[in-house]
């Protein structure tokens, strides 16, 4: 099984989808978030809304 680690992703949902678009490319299967998901920026539903629909 090959992991992903996310973190500091803060509000920014294009940068989240980009960073997805990478963990497939590598072929991961699961991802773990270390943190910091939201605060700074200015997307924080959008950005729980594509991690609830990959949970």
């Amino acid at each position: 099984m090959r992991l992903g680690l996310i973190a500091d992703i803060h509000a920014d949902p294009r940068a989240l989808e980009a960073t997805f678009r990478h963990l497939e490319a590598l072929g991961v299967d699961q991802v773990l978030c270390a943190g910091d998901l939201v605060g700074y920026g200015s997307e924080p539903d959008a950005v729980v809304a594509m991690l609830r629909d990959r949970a």
